[in-house]
């Protein structure tokens, strides 16, 4: 009788402490991309906006409005970026009520073929004390040229709910946790990450951080959609089915110093036919290399991919940015499996110069190199995929280089260019790994130069105009020896929000 009324009140006592409310309430977190997050990139890269961990997106509005502080006020793009963020509610309102925004996106494309691609978005907020609800419905008829898209293209029906989440904060233990539907990004902020990115849509999952002034540490397991694959290492039928599939993620990020920090980031990716969860991938404070090496054997369960991502993130003056993340698929140990199967690894690098020569600008250069086979299993049901979108970076056998500038000097204008070359060679995320050892990039390769050129320009916080003029080159095209394409597109974007 004592041991249950003990646990009552020890039940109680934990209810009492997760709702309680925090100075600093919770709210959503804040995913925006194209020419607002420019400013966020700027910002950033200038350091004037000083986040803790700038390489995990999406930022929590509560920092973002507490850092911006550090802006010059006077800037026309401080304004424009405080008033986005102080039209989401954060919790701190006496009366809660749910808080409804919307955003229409108008299209009008000009090329080979003229056409419009027109999409709303509406979305709904609960922010209350140490929680916050969210839900987002995303309607976007650029959803029809999208051969990955698995939703229904119906005659007017073609959207998605790409936000869907409960979201808890405690920072005065700093921890925090969601779960649902939000897209991520684990690596640089104005580039797709080899490990965990933007790239995919949404997909539900949950997220666990604990982070402090000096290290993050965060995890997320997702359950991913069934697969129909087969183990080329089976010479017969038999391994062809359904398989269910299971991800894992741990990350540690760690400021060494305010202009220097580090992040190592394992993921396990592991399925089966009648494949359970596995407790010791759900285990945050154990090793997934350790594990698999370890204890599957005491399993029926053999397939599971271990990959490993390295970031160094550093600013050794304050206008200048270096960045490079290493990626390892599969990784092993073992000298005669290295030696047998080709490796497969990617590495991205960037150098970013902000205000150099030209005032209120930003001049970035970056390499991609991503080896034939990297993101590919014997086992396709284990492709580092979900939904045909690659988690991490969108191909393999690929290499780019690119140039990009950035200049925010007119009032209320940004002016964005981008020169890029890159070499994209007869691969897919979809095939199973041929382990074999082939020049790079493989196959018949797609040479493709790109020059971009946008002018953003906001009437308002809420009221965004943009022209985007392209210039495409391929050489080899869909990897057809010596068929040649030129491509020329004109694009006039208009978004409001209200």
């Amino acid at each position: 009788m004592f041991i249950s009324h003990s646990r009552k009140v020890l039940f109680f006592i934990l209810v009492i402490s997760i709702f309680q409310f925090n100075l600093e309430a919770q709210s959503s977190f804040y995913y925006t991309d194209g020419s607002k997050f420019k400013i966020i990139e700027y910002f950033i890269n200038t350091g004037s906006l000083d986040l803790s961990y700038p390489l995990i997106k999406p930022y929590d509005i509560n920092e973002l409005k507490r850092e911006l502080k550090q802006v010059n006020r006077q800037s026309r793009y401080y304004e424009l970026l405080s008033d986005d963020l102080n039209s989401y509610k954060t919790g701190t309102e006496e009366v809660q009520s749910v808080f409804l925004k919307g955003e229409v996106k108008v299209n009008f494309e000009s090329g080979q073929i003229t056409k419009s691609r027109n999409g709303f978005k509406i979305s709904a907020n609960y922010p209350v004390g140490n929680f916050a609800l969210k839900t987002s419905f995303q309607f976007d008829q650029n959803f029809k040229d999208d051969p990955t898209y698995s939703g229904e293209l119906g005659e007017w029906y073609y959207g998605r709910f790409d936000e869907g989440y409960v979201n808890y904060s405690d920072t005065s233990l700093g921890v925090y946790a969601a779960y649902g539907r939000v897209q991520r990004n684990l690596g640089f902020y104005s580039s797709h990450s080899l490990i965990l990115s933007d790239n995919p849509y949404s997909y539900d999952h949950l997220w666990l951080q604990y982070k402090n002034d000096l290290f993050s540490f965060s995890s997320i397991f997702a359950r991913l959609e069934d697969k129909y694959g087969y183990d080329n290492r089976v010479k017969d039928s038999s391994s062809y089915g359904w398989y269910k599939r299971f991800f894992s993620l741990h990350r540690l990020d760690v400021n060494l110093t305010n202009n220097f920090k580090l992040a190592l980031t394992e993921v396990v990716l592991y399925g089966g036919k009648n494949q359970q969860l596995l407790s010791y991938y759900l285990n945050p404070l154990v090793p997934f290399y350790i594990s698999k090496t370890n204890e599957r054997r005491s399993t029926d369960e053999s397939d599971a991919n271990i990959y490993l991502a390295l970031d160094l993130w550093y600013k050794p003056f304050k206008n200048l940015t270096l960045y490079s993340q290493v990626f390892i698929d599969d990784i092993d140990f073992k000298a005669e499996n290295r030696a047998k199967f080709p490796e497969r690894k990617a590495i991205y690098g960037n150098v970013t110069v902000t205000d150099f020569v030209v005032p209120f600008s930003q001049f970035g250069v970056s390499y991609t190199w991503v080896e034939n086979w990297t993101y590919t299993s014997f086992y396709t049901w284990a492709n580092y995929n979900i939904h045909n979108r690659g988690i991490g970076f969108p191909f393999n056998s690929y290499q780019q280089v690119q140039f990009s500038f950035d200049y925010f000097g007119f009032n209320s204008m940004i002016i964005s260019a981008n020169i890029a070359y890159s070499e994209k060679g007869e691969n897919s995320l979809e095939n199973s790994f041929g382990a074999t050892f082939e020049k790079f990039p493989m196959g018949t390769v797609e040479d493709i130069l790109n020059l971009n050129l946008r002018a953003t320009y906001f009437f308002a916080w809420n009221w965004i105009s943009e022209i985007v003029l392209s210039y495409d080159n391929i050489g080899n095209h869909e990897h057809i020896l010596s068929k040649t394409l030129n491509r020329f597109k004109c694009d006039f974007n208009l978004k409001v929000s209200f």
